[in-house]
């Protein structure tokens, strides 16, 4: 059974969410890391973020409130469960469900043998049954027990030095893993820690470097000049805990990317973990886009028009905040406004070279709207212009125009999506038979829409036998020429 953290208490609020007081549907947030143990085998790390007010809480027999969720954890390889466990997540306890302002965090590690597997993790209030949640995913394990390598990047909400050890404690310190991969306005600094591996059986010279630094996720440049290296000794395990200040840094999506070096300078390994930065920045009044000078930019020659249209088309690969701030702009009708966020977006992404990515961006809205464009949207507003924008160029795209049985759809295929995802699918389909009016329908990637019955969905036959249908059914009838089972 597990019993909360201390850390549970004062984990930064989970964007307001934990500080309403009506009952949610169960959210939780899952995130793994994997990390070595020379000559025993690889192990993962399993962290799991549930909104405290997303859990029931009843009276215990002191009078206060507490919340119960079960977990069961699964690894499985194919029809084999290689490991298993199912615990009662307790929360802290509370005066009344009204003054929950935490979330409940939980680490699970498990030692792996290299393979490939599938993470499934339920979810299940125990106080309101009712209320579940699933995590699937796959993931390899493989441990290099000769060459040099690197573990994955745990980025951490806080740490401190270890009294006693205990499940957070790594390399002498105990570290509170930062699960949710975001960073508010009231976060300034950024702390993270990995191990590599093998550094003493590999490298000639002792002497090398680790250097880390945060990127812009869509340009690749450095942001803010936030960057820092640690000398290191070679050895078995080097552990690496540092941290970086972002109190400057802007509202957007970045990569934390981590070099391992040697003493020549000569790049050996590197990788990458992606999270996201809100600044109260964006949030302020238009007045204060003011400020940004554009004179002698790449903006300031851009007819009005042409200014309105690029500034509205920035959504699909704006945060939040950003197509809020869109919206208001484009409803306040202020040209010079819009013409100073538009410069401003893509200083803020590409601080060296804001002309290049605005440029690049361009070329791909063209492509959007001559691939994507139909009567009513504009290519960047169609779902596929928004995926292709927002993830670029599918490794594969199949398209299905005339597939027996089936209005016309498509299934597009990404090798890798994010750094911890890997591949993604999507399908679009067009229900009416419209010109190019084509609606994603289905997609594995995280935070999009997810249609398990989608063959069913976009096949003629589901409105034929729509009144007598089984709707917990996922094959569809089979015409002939139809290769629907290739997806």
């Amino acid at each position: 059974m597990r019993n909360y953290h201390p850390f549970f208490v004062g984990l930064f609020t989970y964007c307001l969410l934990c500080c309403a007081t009506t009952v949610l549907a169960l959210k939780p947030t899952v995130e793994y890391a994997v990390f070595s143990i020379p000559n025993k085998g690889a192990y993962i790390e399993t962290y799991l973020l549930i909104p405290g007010s997303t859990v029931t809480f009843v009276p215990t027999d002191d009078g206060q409130f507490q919340a119960q969720v079960e977990v069961t954890l699964l690894f499985k390889q194919g029809e084999k469960i290689a490991k298993f466990d199912k615990y009662l997540l307790k929360s802290p306890i509370a005066k009344s469900p009204d003054s929950v302002n935490f979330n409940l965090i939980d680490l699970k590690r498990n030692v792996l043998k290299d393979g490939e597997y599938e993470l499934d993790i339920s979810f299940k209030d125990v106080n309101q049954p009712e209320k579940t949640a699933q995590y699937n995913e796959k993931l390899t394990i493989k441990q290099e027990k000769e060459a040099l390598s690197l573990s994955d990047i745990l980025l951490i909400e806080s740490y401190e030095e270890a009294q006693t050890a205990s499940e957070y404690t790594k390399s002498g310190y105990n570290l509170v893993p930062n699960v949710l991969n975001f960073y508010p306005d009231n976060n300034s600094r950024l702390a993270f820690y990995a191990e590599v591996y093998n550094s003493d059986k590999v490298l000639d010279d002792p002497n090398f470097l680790i250097m880390y630094a945060i990127h812009h996720q869509q340009s690749g440049k450095i942001a803010n000049n936030l960057r820092g290296f640690k000398k290191q000794k070679a050895q078995v395990v080097n552990p690496i805990l540092a941290e970086l200040d972002i109190s400057k840094l802007p509202s957007g999506n970045y990569d934390l990317v981590l070099e391992v070096r040697s003493k020549k300078n000569e790049l050996l390994l590197t990788h990458k973990h992606f999270f996201q930065r809100s600044k109260k920045r964006e949030s302020v009044a238009l007045s204060d886009l003011g400020k940004v000078k554009t004179e002698n930019t790449f903006v300031e020659n851009l007819q009005d028009e042409t200014i309105k249209t690029y500034v509205r088309a920035l959504a699909p690969i704006a945060t939040n905040s950003e197509k809020q701030y869109i919206n208001n702009l484009v409803a306040s009708k202020k040209v010079d406004f819009m013409r100073q966020f538009l410069y401003n977006f893509w200083v803020g992404r590409a601080p060296y070279a804001p002309e290049r990515e605005f440029a690049k961006y361009q070329k791909a809205l063209a492509y959007v709207d001559k691939e994507f464009k139909s009567q009513i949207y504009e290519g960047y507003e169609s779902d596929r212009g928004r995926v292709y924008l927002q993830y670029g160029v599918p490794n594969n795209r199949d398209r299905s125009p005339n597939e027996p049985g089936m209005v016309p759809f498509e299934v597009w295929h990404y090798y890798n999506v994010s750094n911890k995802q890997g591949g993604a699918k999507f399908v679009f389909y067009n229900p009416q038979q419209a010109d190019n009016e084509y609606e994603l329908i289905h997609s594995d990637a995280r935070g999009e829409i997810s249609e398990p019955r989608w063959k069913l969905k976009v096949s003629k036959a589901f409105q034929e036998r729509s009144n007598s249908m089984d709707f917990d059914a996922t094959g569809v009838r089979r015409h002939y020429g139809s290769h629907i089972d290739d997806f």
